[in-house]
Parts: structure tokens; sequence; C-alpha cells
């Protein structure tokens, strides 16, 4: 009966030490920094050229130019399926009577990407910005530096493999 509590108080104070390490942990110890794995796209791209790579990729950041990747907004498949809609009116940019019912392949993406797309910095907690996540119902996050250029992206699939990781009590080895 004893061996049996001690082996219950491991495992609860295991499952403590593993909530803790995730409070623990930041942006920049779980960042992937390489950006040509990422979808990006400048923003003066057509949407054709959005729509090949949106095909394969849950979703594309777009940059004000390829040379800064100062980031400008996103597109995801959900904003593509949004100007796919039969007779779905489109609101371009925000701007009052810019509207538009579908799209037209040879337009500007900029014209089309979401703006306010959730951003986060390498200082930050990861455990803050999956409550940020959740409480935008965004599946992703840009990490940019203090000017905005795009270093990375933190997502969902990314965050279920670091909770893993923790949760397999693997302690010793890096999260990759």
């Amino acid at each position: 009966m004893r061996t049996e509590a001690k082996e219950g108080e491991k495992r609860k104070t295991g499952k403590r030490s593993r909530i803790r390490q995730l409070d623990e942990l930041l942006v920049s110890d779980v960042l992937d920094h390489r950006l040509w794995d990422l979808s990006i796209l400048p923003r003066n791209a057509d949407m054709h050229s959005l729509l090949k790579i949106i095909s394969t990729a849950g979703h594309v950041w777009i940059v004000d130019d390829l040379k800064t990747n100062k980031l400008a907004g996103i597109m995801t498949q959900k904003e593509v399926l949004e100007c796919l809609k039969p007779h779905k009116k489109v609101f371009l940019n925000k701007v009052p009577g810019n509207w538009k019912g579908y799209f037209d392949l040879d337009e500007e993406v900029q014209y089309y990407m979401d703006e306010s797309c959730l951003k986060t910095r390498m200082n930050r907690k990861v455990i803050e910005v999956m409550e940020r996540m959740r409480l935008h119902q965004m599946l992703n996050c840009a990490v940019v530096d203090s000017k905005g250029r795009l270093l990375g992206e933190i997502t969902f699939r990314r965050l279920l493999q670091i909770y893993l990781k923790l949760h397999s009590s693997v302690q010793d080895s890096p999260i990759q």
C-alpha cells in the first residue's frame, strides 16, 4: 500500500514539474529558425500564387517585401474559403465602398489578407502564446522582432509537439 502511494505521489510530482516546465518555456526555446520552411509571399503577389501555395499549406504569411520580411498580414484557408463562397461579397482592405464578389486571380494578396494576425516576440512565454491563440481561436502566431520583421512562427501543431514531448517524461533532451 505504501508503495502504491509513493508511485502515485511520483506521478503527481512529475505532472507538476512538466506543467512548471511548460510555464517556463520561452518562444526562443522552441522557435524553429528555418524561415525557408515558412510559406511567405510579398503583399504584391497575385492571388494565383497564393492559391498554389495555400492548397498544400494551411496559411501564408504576407510580408511587405521579401528583403525586409516585415510582416503585413496572413492568409489562411479560412479566408480563401470566404472569398470562394458563391455570391459572397468580400470587403477589401477595410476601405468603405470597396466591395467585391469572389476574387480575381491577378489581384494582389494585400487586398484580401488579414492584417490582424497574432504576433509575439522571442522573449514571451509559450504558455502566454497558447492562451492568446486559444482566446482568438487562431492556429498560427507570427514571431517578430522589434521592427516587425518575421522571424518564425508558433503553430498549433508545434504546440502539440511541445506538449507531447513534455508529457512523455523525456526531461533530459531539448525540445526540437
